[in-house]
């Protein structure tokens, strides 16, 4: 909506009666409610997306189960790749950008920029005033899930398009936070004068019920593990070789050579006993 109070867009073609119907993935808020009517088909979770970081040297493998971000054992960390220390969640994010180390955008379309702003959580408002102080605007002014994420840069977006776009862990390149930002109940935008706004909702109702929607959904999920190329996440990503587990195969003799020294020093101990006669 422009300052004037004109809508844009597809609203703005229902609102002046150049269209009667909206489809498309639209935020029910009470603005848009006041100009058009919704019928409601799912509930939108907005969240950020990151690009996954680059995998760690493995000169560095013994140190990192020492980190607090890495939950793992010795001899695991040193056969599995893991990834570069990168934001997480709402809050290293947050700090990341007081930082100067990561930018937040979103569209200028989302209804999710003032409330990030007016949020009663400090991370989100943090991420909400810089956003909108600086600028952090998509070039496009409709909510979708860029082809490409810039590095150190967090896109803030429905997770249902983050999903069809970049798939789930761990069949793709980015990281969707794991918390949600926001709920919207989302809809097709109808002309509040519309003759047959009963018939269509009855059949969107039909195709919820009957599971159709979801199950379209599922597949084109499944469809992105299918496209999926692991060299997309590091191009020297390959298979686990014999020069890979040696590492793991010295420290698993160190620790047979330690505890066979052990032993000996048990075995003499106890011949050096002197047992006292009665």
């Amino acid at each position: 909506m422009k300052d004037d109070g004109n809508w844009t867009g597809i609203i703005g073609l229902v609102h002046r009666n150049e269209a009667d119907i909206a489809i498309a993935h639209l935020t029910m808020s009470p603005e848009r409610s006041s100009v058009a009517d919704f019928l409601f088909y799912t509930v939108e979770e907005n969240s950020f997306v990151t690009n996954l970081p680059g995998f760690v040297m493995k000169s560095l493998f013994y140190l990192l189960p020492f980190h607090t971000i890495y939950r793992t054992v010795l001899l695991s960390t040193m056969m599995v790749p893991q990834f570069a220390h990168d934001v997480r969640n709402i809050k290293e994010l947050a700090a990341a950008i007081l930082d100067g180390e990561y930018k937040a955008s979103t569209s200028k379309g989302s209804v999710d920029k003032e409330l990030l702003s007016r949020s009663i959580d400090e991370s989100l408002q943090v991420i909400g005033e810089y956003i909108i102080e600086e600028s952090w605007f998509s070039e496009d002014n409709i909510v979708v899930a860029p082809k490409y994420i810039k590095d150190f840069t967090a896109v803030l977006g429905p997770r249902f398009f983050f999903l069809l776009e970049y798939g789930e862990l761990p069949f793709t390149t980015k990281r969707i936070f794991k918390e949600t930002i926001s709920f919207w109940n989302v809809g097709l935008a109808i002309r509040k004068d519309f003759c047959c706004k009963k018939h269509i909702e009855k059949y969107i109702t039909r195709i919820l019920y009957t599971g159709i929607y979801k199950k379209f959904y599922e597949d084109e999920l499944f469809k992105a593990r299918l496209n999926f190329n692991w060299r997309d996440i590091d191009p020297k990503i390959k298979a686990l070789s014999l020069s890979d587990l040696v590492g793991a195969f010295i420290m698993l003799g160190v620790g047979f050579c330690i505890g066979f020294v052990v032993l000996l020093i048990e075995t003499q101990k106890v011949n050096l006993i002197i047992i006292p006669c009665k």
